[in-house]
């Protein structure tokens, strides 16, 4: 999993860095090996590398329609998924969702934006 992971050789000096940095390595390896369980029970054995391959080709548009001042609509619309996606989320208990979503959010001030 190390190779899959991409984690590389600790460079910081700090012990808290480094305790950190640990920290993380192992929370993303327990996060794999549940993902990795969950699809061998879906009877999906592919390796990290091809899964995340094959999920990164997933796509999702998002588009942002202003309304007001205030306001603005967010469309999200989701790529008709392919097969190996379907089988992936029912696996993981995930829903797929091919449709458009309309969401009124609030805009942040201009503060905000120019942060």
């Amino acid at each position: 999993m190390k190779s899959d992971l991409g984690l590389r050789p600790i460079y910081h000096s700090r012990d808290l860095r480094i305790e950190a940095y640990l920290f993380l390595s192992i929370l993303a390896f327990h996060a794999a090996h549940l993902v990795r369980s969950r699809l061998k029970t879906g009877d999906i054995h592919s390796s990290w590398g091809t899964l995340t391959v094959k999920l990164n080709q997933m796509h999702r548009v998002t588009t942002v329609l202003s309304q007001d001042a205030t306001h603005c609509t967010l469309l999200k619309k989701d790529e008709d998924h392919k097969p190996f996606h379907c089988k992936v989320f029912r696996a993981m208990g995930l829903k797929t969702s091919t449709y458009t979503r309309r969401m009124k959010v609030r805009r942040p001030s201009e503060e905000h934006a120019n942060m």
